[in-house]
């Protein structure tokens, strides 16, 4: 595997050669797992053995899908001499189905959206998942949930146009999926490469910040993207995330896009 020229600096980039097209990252950006792996030890070994049992399998199924991901779904791991990966398109489930997704919901689903139908105009409210400070004063415009949401419902309710999200892998596809763009705050293990996606490959994304835990951005930037995204100055973000996302994901999928 490649290493840093510098092992002190967080921010040297780190190329990945063997990934077709894809970008250097700052190592920070890269997943603990990668600096923590150290030979002869029982626990790197043994995660070592998974990832190479799983080089053996027949067939990968990832969750993802081709308009996302092209590129990578074209060519993977040549050096196998195999293209048995299955793109299995947007899983995300039905907003009606996915009330208790993940646990319960400190909140009920209709009772959100009751609250969401407030809102006159198509893409005007901006979802920030666990911001919890500063609210109870906005006279109604705001809302705060303690403990679990039902994210998928808030997504897909019409009111809603942006998402700030840490860039989890199922958040990305649930966005996706409602054809919902995202405002960029990845903060640890796979975010920032999920984040460099979205942001530099498709499209469909705006930064918040890439500091992650370390550093919080500056409030005067977060309010700048904040009113662009709402004011309508990122259309052609969210144009793009409706179409390799929401319906153009969905109609990959009922072409039964796993046959890649």
């Amino acid at each position: 595997m490649p290493r840093r020229e510098d092992e002190d600096d967080d921010e040297s980039l780190l190329p990945l050669p063997q990934i077709p097209d894809a970008p250097a990252y700052p190592s920070r950006q890269l997943s603990l797992l990668y600096w923590t792996l150290k030979d002869g030890d029982e626990v790197s070994e043994g995660v070592k053995r998974n990832f190479l049992w799983n080089l053996e399998s027949s067939a990968f199924v990832p969750s993802t899908f081709w308009q996302l991901e092209e590129c990578y779904l074209r060519a993977p791991l040549a050096d196998l001499g195999f293209r048995r990966v299955r793109a299995v398109g947007l899983l995300a489930p039905d907003a009606d189905a996915a009330g208790n997704q993940g646990g319960e919901t400190a909140a009920a689903a209709a009772d959100l959206c009751a609250w969401l139908d407030r809102f006159a105009d198509d893409d005007s409210v901006v979802y920030i998942k666990g911001f919890e400070e500063r609210i109870a004063a906005a006279g109604g415009r705001c809302r705060v949930i303690h403990g679990w949401a039902p994210q998928v419902a808030v997504l897909r309710h019409r009111a809603v146009g942006w998402f700030v999200t840490h860039f989890k892998w199922n958040s990305v596809l649930e966005a996706c999926a409602a054809g919902v763009a995202m405002l960029v705050w990845p903060m640890i293990a796979d975010q920032f490469v999920n984040a460099r996606l979205l942001v530099d490959e498709a499209g469909a994304a705006v930064p918040v910040s890439w500091g992650g835990l370390t550093a919080a951005p500056a409030a005067d930037e977060v309010t700048r993207v904040l009113d662009a995204a709402v004011g309508g100055k990122l259309g052609h973000v969210a144009a793009r995330v409706v179409g390799a996302g929401g319906a153009g994901a969905r109609a990959a999928l009922a072409r039964r896009n796993f046959d890649i």
